[in-house]
């Protein structure tokens, strides 16, 4: 089920705790990077779409008509144009005048990456206005929302590893010493991968 908030310090912990590994300290700053990089990477700042709407100013779409979002709307309310001092802006009616992109993304949660403008719009730089909720859906998709979580354990591992802070797992009722340099490199390897990997698959693609 999709998520309505980012994971907490305590979701990483509990990460940890399913695999019988006792968790480091200081998750939290981890959990921080890993959602920073899961936006930068993918495009969407934020990922988790916000709750209120913000106004955005843009330049006028490019020749062909179409506007990159900077980072996406997964609700748009309003489209003005022609925002200059002194003079009525124009409504964009957004049934008839635009199309949101990409066109799947319509009447689903998800969101809008572009904009193509089926009418002629030449305006000075900044004057187009656009209303809506920024993010790349209303709720964090479920594989996301794991996807960070391994993100974070996987940086934690980078900076405890050999300190002591992890070293022993639980399967069962049999207790294992690892070599950190074995067991713990293929966690890390497996954590980053998913990280990765999810990047990849949620990345804003425009054009």
């Amino acid at each position: 089920m999709p998520q309505d908030a980012y994971p907490i310090e305590a979701d990483v912990a509990s990460f940890f705790t399913d695999q019988g590994i006792t968790a480091p300290t200081g998750l939290d700053k981890y959990l921080a990077a890993a959602i920073a990089r899961f936006e930068k990477e993918t495009g969407y700042k934020p990922f988790l779409g916000a709750a209120e709407e913000t106004t955005v100013l843009f330049d006028a779409p490019a020749w062909d008509g179409v506007l990159d979002l900077r980072g996406g709307f997964w609700d748009i309310s309003a489209i003005t144009t022609s925002n200059y001092p002194g003079l009525t802006a124009r409504t964009i009616d957004l049934d008839t005048e635009v199309q949101l992109l990409p066109l799947e993304a319509d009447g689903t949660e998800l969101g809008y990456n572009e904009i193509r403008f089926l009418v002629r719009v030449v305006e000075l730089p900044g004057s187009v206005r656009i209303t809506g909720k920024r993010g790349y859906a209303e709720k964090l998709p479920d594989d996301a929302w794991q996807a960070i979580i391994e993100g974070a354990a996987a940086m934690a591992f980078l900076k405890t590893v050999g300190t002591g802070a992890v070293k022993r797992e639980e399967i069962g009722t049999h207790k294992v010493e690892y070599d950190l340099t074995t067991a713990w490199n293929n966690k890390h390897e497996s954590w980053s991968d998913t990280f990765d990997g999810t990047i990849a698959r949620y990345r804003r693609v425009v054009g």
